[in-house]
């Protein structure tokens, strides 16, 4: 499986939309810009620091002490220090990339981006979950049934105590 995927789900991230920083600073051509986050491919240069939240899927080519918060992504509450190296063939294990939408608690690092939009890690995830059928279970089948015979049960039985009422006057 290739890292850089080409965008193949409907528009999924749009519901994660607020997860991108409006704005994040770029190197193109040479030059440091200020761009929103919805404007970056893959292959752009981007620079990270305290504070920031990641734009995309980036691999890092420059560290300084960076420690993410990728929580939403790992479930550890606890900042994952960040290299320039490769550790693990997978790449949600490696520890030279930093994810979309996470948080930059300490340190500075530029990355180039290697997945955007829907093609990122989380937004498959959103496909993922947005993706699963509503399949009827079981259960809830048999709890339809039981809730109906109970209201049949009510009503002939409200029906009758109202007979039995007017018959005794």
């Amino acid at each position: 499986m290739s890292f850089i995927q080409e965008n193949s789900a409907g528009d999924v991230m749009a519901k994660f939309k607020n997860m991108l920083p409006p704005k994040c600073t770029v190197i193109r051509e040479g030059q440091e810009a200020k761009i929103n986050a919805s404007e970056l491919v893959p292959g752009d240069i981007v620079k990270l620091s305290t504070g920031d939240k990641t734009p995309a899927d980036m691999r890092i080519l420059m560290v300084r002490g960076l420690k993410v918060d990728q929580s939403s992504i790992t479930g550890e509450n606890e900042p994952i220090e960040i290299s320039f190296e490769s550790q693990s063939e997978h790449f949600q294990e490696s520890k030279n990339l930093v994810f979309n939408s996470c948080l930059v608690q300490e340190g500075q690092a530029i990355g180039i981006v290697v997945r955007t939009g829907n093609s990122t890690f989380i937004g498959s995830i959103a496909a993922n979950v947005s993706g699963t059928s509503e399949e009827t279970s079981s259960l809830r089948i048999e709890i339809a049934h039981v809730v109906k015979f109970i209201t049949i049960m009510a009503v002939i039985m409200g029906v009758v105590f109202f007979i039995i009422g007017v018959a005794r006057g």
